[in-house]
């Protein structure tokens, strides 16, 4: 980060309930020192030197981040950020490209501490990969956008923004557990959107929500959501009702949904003309890959008459505690099956499903088959045996070993003194109750 050079742009927004927020995109000290406890606390290794920058690149550590048409790297001499920096990226890059018609620019990310310029604070969190410097746009109603959105992330503590002037650009600290924590509520809403059908759909905005999100999910173009609603831009706050179009005839709307099954409660179900495997799928409150891998359907194809087994979610916990294999340094691995959800296997192994990615690293709730996943510990185990060892992998972090054994990272770090910055794999660690 530079050194204090922050332009006084204030900027005032509107929230959802019509209040007005006065933000300011100035830095201070206290923001700096907030980015630092954070890399820290999420136990990110900050990368030395330009020679060290490939160790540190690999599941879980440092991944590449590369241009796309919604997106330009411009004299990024290190691609690289944390994976939740990527996928932070490709949404606003998408969301910035659909506002605007123009690329988003990045302009640094990653950069090691011997590669920091002259005028950079000593806490800055460039070396850990969280941190993006954005260009400022030209366009005013584009740079208008772009600050609106970043200053609405940084009030819900989602990352903190400063705008600075030599060169002129935004720095942006992602703060990598609230935004993951963000994305899967986000998840849950799409869902909830999707459950929803077209016709004379109405749909209020929740915080978060942007009008590019709302009209992907809804399957409509942002410019004939705006034109339903007679929006002027894609400006819409918290509490504010959508009218969706229509996207096909009422009539056939109101056929498809009469057609579709409402609730499966038995464990078989015979197929009718126009059901789909999704539908039936939701109806029967399993997931569509675990409904065909039941029945041996290949890809989605079913037929009217057919008749379909629907797995109950007993026989899913039941299988997937026999699957579950031994011991793994005080914990288990679990190897995906082709159906399995998240869910079921957090339900299984006694955990919450989002101590369950977190200990795994995982960008949302999707698995594939064959994958390998950790398990997290119970408390209560952890504290009958008082204490294990954890021996480091590839792609382990501080935060996420917490995560596995139910601890925090300064808990691991007063245990284990030599614990710095950057884990080496085959390192044992120390794991203690308390």
């Amino acid at each position: 980060m530079k050194i204090l050079l922050f332009s006084k742009l204030i900027l005032v927004i509107v929230t959802g309930a019509g209040s007005v927020q006065a933000q300011s995109l100035k830095g201070s000290p206290t923001s700096i020192e907030r980015q630092y406890q954070a890399a820290r606390a999420y136990g990110l290794a900050f990368v030395s030197s330009a020679r060290t920058v490939k160790q540190h690149v690999g599941p879980g550590q440092l991944v590449r981040v590369s241009p796309s048409r919604h997106l330009e790297l411009h004299d990024v001499s290190y691609p690289y950020g944390v994976p939740a920096t990527k996928t932070f990226l490709t949404r606003l890059s998408g969301q910035y490209h659909s506002a605007c018609g123009e690329k988003l620019v990045v302009t640094s990310l990653l950069r090691p501490r011997d590669r920091q310029p002259r005028n950079s604070v000593a806490k800055s969190v460039h070396p850990t990969g969280m941190a993006i410097d954005l260009r400022v746009p030209r366009s005013s109603k584009c740079r208008s956008w772009l600050e609106r959105v970043l200053l609405s992330l940084e009030g819900e503590r989602v990352l903190d923004v400063t705008r600075e002037r030599r060169p002129p650009h935004y720095h942006v600290a992602l703060f990598v557990e609230n935004y993951e924590r963000r994305l899967g509520i986000q998840q849950g809403r799409r869902t909830q959107m999707a459950a929803v059908p077209a016709g004379s759909l109405k749909y209020t905005v929740l915080r978060g929500d942007t009008l590019s999100d709302i009209a992907s999910t809804l399957g409509v173009s942002v410019p004939r959501l705006r034109a339903a609603n007679s929006l002027r831009a894609n400006r819409i706050y918290a509490g504010q009702t959508l009218h969706v179009p229509v996207l096909a005839s009422a009539a056939s709307i109101n056929a498809k949904q009469s057609a579709a099954p409402q609730k499966i409660t038995s464990r078989q179900y015979t197929v009718r003309r126009g059901d789909s495997l999704s539908e039936i799928a939701a109806a029967a409150g399993v997931s569509r890959s675990r409904l065909a891998a039941a029945n041996g359907v290949h890809g989605s194809r079913i037929y009217a008459g057919q008749t379909l087994r629907i797995p109950g979610s007993e026989d899913a916990m039941a299988d997937s505690a026999q699957r579950a294999t031994a011991a793994f340094s005080g914990g288990r691995q679990y190897t995906v099956q082709r159906g399995d959800s998240l869910s079921e296997i957090a339900s299984a192994s006694g955990v919450s499903k989002g101590r369950l990615a977190a200990a795994n690293g995982l960008r949302g709730y999707r698995i594939y088959a064959g994958q390998t996943l950790q398990i997290p510990v119970n408390g209560n185990a952890l504290a009958a045996q008082g204490e294990v060892t954890h021996k480091v992998s590839r792609g382990d972090t501080l935060w996420r070993i917490a995560n596995l054994y139910g601890t925090s990272v300064a808990q691991i770090r007063r245990v284990n003194r030599d614990a710095g910055d950057f884990l080496k794999v085959g390192q044992v660690l120390r794991i203690v109750s308390g």
